[in-house]
């Protein structure tokens, strides 16, 4: 039996040698792992450095993408959309609303709810960090230049994966 080789290539995924050797389940679970910490990682990375140059924290930045996909937005169904807590949510708006990029304001269908609205300034600056010819759209666009069919199963298994997570109360 031959020793087992692996290595980081450029980018630093762990790579089998060139002989061919099946990769045990340990191993290949751990090699998951640290291929979905490597893309976070790497995600984060680009994902703060457009927000940052356009004076915004990652979470600012997706606050005000998921707000400009769900006009009219509840706190709560804010904060469930970007995965954080009511508080946090708030503060974020809080920042969102002094920077002048948001709106609290009364629902014309039930004046007892609070909605968030992007402002006009808002919605340029999304634009200018997420819209047509944006660094960040160019990031992306580079980044997911695989078939379509790749990207659902990539999704579909991502989401089997945190759903399996949840189930278990794990996260």
């Amino acid at each position: 039996m031959s020793a087992r080789r692996c290595q980081c290539d450029q980018d630093g995924w762990r790579r089998a040698d060139e002989e061919g050797s099946a990769i045990t389940s340990p191993e290949l679970r751990f090699e998951v792992m640290t291929s979905y910490r490597t893309l976070f990682l790497a995600w984060r990375a680009a994902i703060r450095k457009c927000a940052t140059e356009n004076q915004l924290t990652e979470t600012q930045l997706f606050t005000l993408k998921f707000l400009d996909v769900h006009s009219e937005a509840s706190l709560r169904e804010l904060s469930q959309g970007i995965d954080c807590t009511e508080s946090k949510a708030s503060a974020i708006i809080d920042q969102l609303t002094e920077m002048k990029l948001v709106h609290r304001v009364r629902s014309v269908q039930d004046r007892r709810r609070l909605v968030l609205t992007l402002t006009d300034v808002g919605r340029q600056r999304l634009q200018q960090v997420m819209g047509a010819g944006s660094k960040l759209e160019g990031i992306v666009n580079r980044a997911l230049d695989l078939p379509e069919a790749d990207l659902r199963t990539l999704i579909r298994l991502n989401h089997l994966i945190v759903s399996q997570l949840r189930q278990e109360g794990d996260v």
